[in-house]
């Protein structure tokens, strides 16, 4: 009976097993070994290898046979990460008497799970499953086999029998380019009715939010991973097979309706069924916008239209974004910062439609954007926000959200990307609007199956490992950039407050460290002699005995090569002191080896070691110089792993002798992200910063973490092993920590100990080619008794049959004490050449004579004694070396460049050819692509730039630098005298006030020098940038002197630049660039550019080669990257041509075709001249004979910097010859002296008041009436133009009050002149104002020959002057007709307002713009010309006025800014509300209902209070801070009047509403409120303001508004105070 319920429950157990297989078989193993396996002689090893067992093929593994009883044979498998495990399940070939199974979670302990117990068959072949008492976790399973009963032992197959309920993927066997998986659309797992679609599996990966995730449960349902409460895949629509839908449901509800739309079953044919009765259905999928799987732009299959609120020109229209076409974009207009700027393009798909993201490929990115959506073009609902976006394409959720309008909002300009020129702007080149083709849907499974394309095939992959944090901290990186900012700038605040206090620290200290000098000398002394007694090596007594046993490592004279080593050769090893000797150390060194992990630690505080209270801050300052002075002893900086070996550390310290007790800093880790201008608070280790190891220095840190914010280094410092953060530049360094970081426990260093015998044909070494395996080697493998273990080959090359450790001492890898070496396993060669070296003979190895020879070695002479076998085996090479391959010193050390520059020696090394494998380069490079692909989603949905702080890191480093000047010194006097300085505090406190005052009036005087300095330096650069420039090749870096740019459409491939050292056809250097290009559009290729120089009037050389076919050139006159001329020479037809590039479009000016070009075989030199706006090209040949071959004439372009551009497809491009000599500047009187009528644009000018009046000419100024100056006042600039009262008092003529300034070398027929306004005038003067006067200049030629625009109260007139005779044009003219009450509009100046002014002018006609009193009232006026107009200035001429201020000025040619009557503005109105509340009651409502709605009334009384202050702060968050000055300024300038308003309306509310005061009410009974309440209105309705004088400066409009607005209120307080 018992036998019978074994079986019965044998065969529940193998049903179960069977029937849940594809559920529990999600581990695999990856690697397998055993103890003994079966060598066939016709295919060795391989057919009946441990890897057998775990291969999906009929072979099996099978051991070498013949076995006692007593002997244990093991097979173990290895997983490829730790796995909870429940079983395993074991095909038996021969099956063995007793078993036994051993789990290990780390691959090397073994715990045994179940004992050895008998089989259950006497047959040789079956399958029996081995169940586990609990679920093990494990790495490795272990399976020991005894008593062979068939005489081999021998598995078919082991299979894992998974534990818990790991997450799998869906892949979708449907035909596509990228893997496809079944995910929750856009993530939203936690949604019910969120579709559910087949998109990319990589772009699933990047979002990082597991919504390609899913699990299963007991009721065969198939739950998203992460969604919380569960939810799963239902269906929608379950009875209408035409209108079905898959989506995500909660899994409860879904049980509970009881109709089975959420429970499926996994088909053996991969189909996945919808478990329900009746017919079949199954998962598939239904074309909704196309047959290709996945999400795509669906706007070319929609009616789209788009339009934008700002626009650059026509050529850059919003329409450009939605054409197809990557060459044209969309621009906004530009901004003279890159401040907040709210721009947005809206998107009309004309009807409503379900969408999942947005892509956007940019021009011009910008920092801070949103993505909105509507479904009225009213209501907008923000989707997505970026506050740092850093990318050129972003991909933002849509939501899953059906919408009609999508609004893209850019806020803020990107510092960097958004950059032209001087200014930024917005540009978007491609928007693609996605949705899914297909839509998940069910299907009868018939019907599925016969689909096209297997798209209702699903084939499940499980995935054991998901990092659900580190997902999350990338999904919630930007939100901790913005808070990591915000505490940053904080923090500065607080630093900057401090600064006072630290700057006179230093002096007081500096006093009493003369008196602590002969203390500290005496300390020395004493600490010198206690070195002498602690350096005594007690351990020379037991020397004699050491004698008897001595091992590598315990002596000077006798080195282990790491701790490694010694550990390998003590029985019980010890941590402590050892010397080793590394292959890179230049002599023996005593460490401390932790043999634990095997670690070496060396204590280095100098060379000689010093005692350790000596401080080496002098020595250490920075990472650099701990790697430099560990590669020095051959060393590397330690990188600390674990707990263990920091004990370790803090034990090896404390035996040397070092006092920790917080005094002492070690540095350890650091911060990287600090030298780039903000802290991250993660530390890296010092070697290359690849290793976090963050997590162990919070765990032992000993200061708050915001420490980190400002100090970049972590070390120890105290006993306990604690960490302490400071500043490796400015802090005291006691020692820095050095090691080989070669442990046990690393994973790139798992070693395998073998023995003098070992040889690469043994099991551990059967591996596939290009395997490393590294090997700790004894000592004494060159000894005589180990002569028969043979070696073949020489040079690290050797036979697989070879010992393994002779021939690494054989190739002088190791010496005969043994140690570490590299195993690479390679393909067999036919011929290995023997040699003797370090006392091992290498014995030459011959293929079998009957085959064919590959290499034919010369016999050499000397070679005769060598001893040489031939094999009938074909055998495998290993290939020995050292673990590092170069000393620490020489990576230290190792610098090399593409081309030669100034300062640096390259040596050409000839290379050594690899071997190219086809297949494997191939799944090299689809691994790359797939990464890259992978990197460029996540940078794209998660991306945050580093320009988000670049306003705070600026201000750090300006902060910090001030800070450590300040605090170094301090900070290393205060460590040794704080207990001393209290004492000195009043000795030395009236000096060191002394000193600051004193040093504080040095600081002015500094400050003045500086100032005039800069200006010199200025002026100096000025000339140099004008001057001639001849390249250098020997003194001139090319880094310095030339800046790169490449075009927008190669930029995926980075040009390469330099000098070229090679003699080329005759030049013996030259400059070159490398890469090719295969665009062959104008203009799109690579370019070099001189920095800082600009050139006017120019001769311009320079000689080209090209090693390929394209084009090449130079430019000229470049402004920047898009605008500058271009001539280049095509070897296609010969083509010449020169180019206009304006904003990055090319206009070609002059062209011609001459076949006879040769660009390769020979130089070719150009010679370039400008005058002014003539352009001419000449072809120079051998004899130096010039050819003109191009003419042109454009004035667009007149001065600029020289580059080279190169735009050919093969090996490179040179230039050589490079030179500019400059011309004197051509007058514009000689350029129109043949033709008087030519038209002239005006040059672009915008006052930027970088230099006081250096772009201005005072021409007229008699007896210094006037002062010309740029002021600034409030943080605004303007220019200024006052009246010198003094001077003025003694003109004799009121009409010779006047002066005139111009703009200098701005001469032009056509322009539009642009400029703000403002005038003051004193009324009390004995000058009359109707003389005060203001021409705007233009034509100007000479004071008798100009055209003006006239500027007085009450008149505008356009007048021209010809020979000293005036004539009017046309005028407004309203000083006569003050009583006449039909004019609408009168112009007039207003004390201290801004009047904006925009004046086009041609040869023909004139018209001006102007708008005053805040954009409320407009003058336009027109004027056609009288006389030829001659070309000529512009500026001003101001009469008789006390003060006039220009600023905003801006000339442009016509052709850049149209004049737009309907669209001119002078200031931003967004603030005209602060200015226009004049009334108490008008406040309140801003406050309450814009500033602050739903606060508080002590809020909103507040609010009241400082009412200017708030609104402006309010209205201008968006603007820069000028505009928030301006609005306080006009807001201000009413609160006088708000206040007497205030004040008559309080009187009046206590006229009507006030018992005592409104006498009405004793006609009502003391209880009548109905009466009182009548009498009360009835006062309110009587009230008439119009008496108040001081009311009647307010427009009439908006008095009657007052009026209203305080009846209301009165009526309002009636009702509350004498409520019916």
């Amino acid at each position: 009976m018992h036998h019978l319920l074994f079986i019965i429950w044998y065969i529940i157990l193998n049903y179960y097993v069977s029937g849940q297989e594809s559920a529990t078989n999600f581990y695999k193993f990856i690697d397998s070994f055993a103890s003994s396996t079966y060598m066939s002689e016709e295919s060795g090893s391989s057919a009946y290898d441990a890897k057998r067992a775990i291969q999906n093929n009929p072979n099996y593994w099978c051991s070498s046979g013949n076995h006692s009883n007593d002997e244990e044979i093991t097979w173990t498998g290895y997983l490829n990460t730790k796995g909870f495990i429940k079983g395993v399940k074991v095909s038996w070939a021969y099956s063995p008497e007793f078993v036994k199974i051993s789990v290990s979670s780390d691959g090397e302990k073994y715990r045994t799970i179940i004992p050895y117990k008998k089989i259950s068959s006497n047959e040789a072949s079956f399958d029996e499953i081995y169940f586990f008492k609990r679920l093990e976790e494990a790495m490795s399973i272990k399976i020991g086999l005894k008593n062979a009963r068939h005489k081999y032992f021998g598995i078919r197959e082991v299979k894992l029998i998974g534990g818990g309920n790991p997450y799998f993927l869906l892949l979708s066997g449907i035909s596509s380019e990228e893997e496809m998986c079944l995910q929750v659309e856009e993530g939203l797992i936690n949604n019910d009715n969120t579709s559910i679609i087949l998109d990319s599996c990589t772009n699933a990966l990047a979002s990082g939010d597991g919504r390609e995730l899913w699990k299963t449960n007991s009721n065969n349902q198939v739950i998203s991973a992460f969604s919380d409460p569960p939810k799963c895949l239902s269906v929608v629509n379950l009875d209408d097979l035409e209108n079905n839908k898959i989506v995500l449901y909660d899994c409860l509800r879904a049980l509970e309706d009881g109709d089975g739309k959420s429970n499926w079953i996994f088909e053996s044919n991969s189909q996945i069924r919808l478990q329900k009765s009746g017919d079949a259905f199954c998962i598939s999928q239904k074309n909704i916008y196309g047959n290709i799987p996945g999400i795509h732009d669906i706007l070319l299959n929609l009616d789209v239209s788009i339009y934008s609120n700002s626009t650059l020109d026509d050529d850059h229209n919003p329409d450009n974004t939605i054409d197809g076409n990557l060459n044209s974009y969309w621009a906004s207009a530009t901004f003279t910062d890159n401040y907040d700027h709210l721009v947005y393009l809206v998107l009309d798909l004309n009807k409503i439609t379900d969408l999942s993201r947005i892509k956007i490929y940019w021009e011009y990115p910008p920092l801070h954007y949103n993505i909105s959506v509507s479904t009225d073009n009213q209501n907008f609902t923000v989707v997505s926000e970026n506050l740092a976006n850093p990318s050129y394409i972003t991909v933002d959720s849509l939501k899953n959200m059906e919408t009609r309008y999508i609004k893209i909002s850019m806020i803020k300009t990107h510092p960097k990307h958004g950059e032209l020129g001087d200014n930024f702007l917005y540009g978007i080149r491609s928007i693609e609007v996605q949705a899914n083709n297909l839509e998940t849907v069910i299907n009868h499974c018939r019907d599925a199956a016969n689909s096209d394309d297997a798209r209702d095939k699903y084939f499940v992959e499980y995935i054991t490992e998901f990092d659900k944090d580190l997902t999350n901290k990338l999904i919630n990186l930007e939100d901790d950039v913005t808070k990591n900012v915000s505490s940053i700038s904080d923090n500065l605040s607080k630093l900057e407050e401090l600064l006072p206090n630290i700057e006179t620290c230093l002096e007081e200290k500096k006093t009493y460290d003369e008196e602590l000098k002969e203390s500290k000398e005496k300390a020395n002394d004493l600490n010198n002699k206690l070195s002498l007694l602690t350096s005594v090596n007690v351990n020379t007594l037991d020397s004699d005995i050491l004698k008897l046993g001595i091992l590598p490592g315990d002596s000077y004279n006798f080195p282990a090569n790491d701790c490694a080593v010694i550990k390998n050769v003590q029985e019980n090893p010890l941590s402590g002191f050892y010397w080793i000797k590394p292959k890179c150390s230049p002599e023996p060194l005593r460490v401390y080896c932790d043999m634990d992990s095997s670690t070496s630690i060396y204590i280095w505080n100098g060379n000689p070691p010093k005692s350790p209270d000596h401080l080496i801050t002098n020595m250490i300052n920075s990472v650099n110089d701990i790697r430099q002075h560990c590669a020095e002893v051959g060393l590397q900086p330690l990188i600390l792993r674990s707990k263990n070996q920091l004990n370790s550390l803090i034990i090896s310290l404390k035996k040397i002798g070092y006092s920790l007790n917080g005094k002492v800093n070690i540095p350890l880790a650091y911060d990287y992200s600090c030298d780039h201008g903000s802290c991250s608070g993660r530390f890296h280790d010092l070697l290359n910063g690849n290793i976090d190891i963050s997590t162990l220095i919070y765990l032992k840190a000993s200061e708050s973490p915001d420490s980190t914010k400002v100090r970049q280094t972590a070390g120890i410092s105290y006993d306990d092993g604690s960490f302490k953060f400071f500043n490796l530049e400015t802090s005291d360094i006691s020692a820095i920590v050095c090691s080989t970081n070669s442990t046990e426990n690393d994973s790139a260093l798992q070693y395998l100990s073998i023995n003098c015998e070992t040889t690469g044909m043994e099991d551990s070494f059967h591996s596939i080619v290009n395997t490393n395996i590294v090997v700790l080697c004894p000592l004494g493998c060159d000894d005589e008794k180990y002569h028969d273990a043979s070696i073949y080959g020489s040079r690290g090359t050797y036979s697989d049959n070879s010992s393994i450790c002779r021939a690494a001492i054989h190739s002088d890898i190791i010496d005969n004490k043994g140690g570490l070496v590299n195993v690479t396993i390679e393909s067999g060669m036919d011929h290995y050449v023997g040699s003797i070296n370090n006392n091992i003979e290498s014995i030459s190895l011959n293929k079998n004579e009957k085959g064919l020879l590959d290499i034919i070695p010369e016999e050499k002479e000397g070679t005769n004694n060598i001893r040489e076998e031939s094999s009938i085996f074909h055998h495998k090479t290993i290939r020995v070396s050292s673990l590092i391959e170069d000393c620490p010193l020489d990576l230290f050390l190792f610098n090399q460049t593409s081309f030669l520059e100034k300062g640096n020696n390259i040596r050409n090394n000839k290379g050594t050819e690899l071997k190219y494998n086809d297949d494997e380069n191939m799944t090299v490079k689809n691994f790359h692509e797939l990464i890259s692909n992978l990197m460029e989603n996540i940078d794209a949905i998660h991306g945050v730039d580093s320009s988000v702080i670049s306003i705070v890191q600026e201000e750090t480093i300006r902060i910090i630098e001030k800070t450590k000047k300040e605090l170094k010194p301090a900070d290393m006097l205060s460590k040794k005298q704080i207990e001393d300085a209290m004492n000195l505090y009043n000795l030395t406190e009236n000096l060191a006030i002394y000193l600051y005052d004193l040093s504080s009036k040095y600081i002015q005087d500094l400050e003045k020098l500086k100032n005039t300095l800069e200006e010199l330096k200025g002026a100096q650069k000025v000339a140099h940038n004008f001057g001639t420039f001849k390249l250098n090749y020997e003194t001139m870096n090319f880094s310095t002197h030339f800046s790169l740019f490449d075009s927008n459409l190669i930029k995926n491939k980075e040009s390469v630049w330099g000098y070229s050292d090679t003699n080329i056809l005759g030049h013996e250097n030259s400059i070159g660039q490398m890469n090719s290009v295969s665009s062959q559009e104008i203009g799109e290729g690579y370019y070099a550019k001189l920095k800082g120089l600009n050139f006017y009037d120019f001769d311009f050389n320079i000689s080209v080669l090209s090693r390929g076919t394209g084009c090449l050139g130079v430019v000229f006159r470049a402004k920047d990257d898009f605008n500058f001329y271009l001539f280049d020479i095509c070897d296609k037809d010969g083509t010449k041509r020169l180019s206009k590039v304006e904003n990055g479009q090319v206009h070609i000016l002059k062209k011609v075709v001459n076949s006879d070009v040769t660009l390769n075989n020979q130089w070719n030199k150009y010679k370039i001249i400008t005058k002014h706006a003539n352009i001419d090209i000449y072809e120079v040949d051998k004899d130096n004979n010039m050819i003109k071959i191009l003419s042109s004439l454009d004035e667009r372009f007149l001065s600029g910097t020289v580059g080279l551009y190169s735009q050919i497809y093969g090996l490179g491009t040179f230039f050589d010859d490079l030179e500019v000599i400059a011309l004197p500047c051509t007058q514009l009187s000689e350029l129109n002296t043949l033709n008087k009528n030519v038209k002239s644009n005006c040059p672009y000018y915008k006052e930027n008041y970088l230099n006081n009046l250096m772009s201005y000419d005072i021409i007229y100024n008699p007896n210094n009436y006037f002062n010309w100056n740029v002021e600034k006042e409030n943080e605004q600039n303007y220019l200024l133009c006052s009246k010198n009262e003094e001077e003025v008092k003694n003109a004799k003529d009121e009409k010779d009050i006047y002066t005139i300034v111009l703009l200098k070398l701005r001469e032009c027929t056509d322009g539009t002149f642009n400029f703000d306004i403002q005038v003051s005038d004193d009324e009390t003067g004995n000058i009359s104002k109707k003389l005060s006067y203001i021409y705007i200049l233009f034509h100007y030629k000479d004071e008798n020959n100009f055209n003006a625009l006239e500027m007085k109260d009450g008149k505008l007139a356009f007048l021209t002057n010809k020979n000293g005779k005036s004539f009017i044009l046309s005028e407004r003219n309203e000083e006569e007709n003050d009583n006449n009450k039909n004019i609408e509009k009168r112009f007039t100046f207003v004390q201290n307002e801004w009047i904006h002014v925009n004046l086009h002018f041609d040869k023909s006609t004139f018209k001006v713009i102007i708008i005053t009193n805040n954009n409320e009232d407009k003058f336009v006026l027109s004027a056609k010309s009288r006389n030829d107009v001659p070309l000529g200035k512009v500026g001003f001429l101001v009469h008789n006025f006390d003060e006039v201020k220009f600023d905003s000025i801006l000339l442009n040619s016509p052709t850049i800014t149209k004049v737009d009557e309907n669209f001119l503005q002078v200031k931003s109105k967004t603030w005209a509300n602060c200015e226009d509340s004049v009334h108490v009651l008008h406040r309140r409502f801003s406050c309450e209902t814009d500033i602050y709605p739903n606060e508080t009334k002590e809020k909103h009384i507040k609010c009241i209070k400082n009412f200017c202050k708030e609104c402006c702060l309010y209205h201008t968050q968006l603007l820069d801070s000028n505009e928030k000055n301006e609005c306080e300024k006009h807001c201000k300038q009413n609160d006088n009047l708000a206040a007497k308003m205030q004040t008559l309306f309080e009187k009046f509310i206590n006229r009507c509403v006030s018992l005592n005061e409104n006498e009405d009410y004793e006609t009502c009974d003391k209880n009548d409120k109905k009466c009182k309440n009548k009498v009360c209105v009835l006062c309110c309705k009587k009230h008439d303001p119009t008496t108040s004088k001081e009311l009647k400066v307010l427009p009439m409009n908006q008095f009657k508004k007052i009026q209203e607005n305080e009846i209301i209120e009165c009526q309002l307080q009636c009702n509350m105070i004498h409520s019916i």
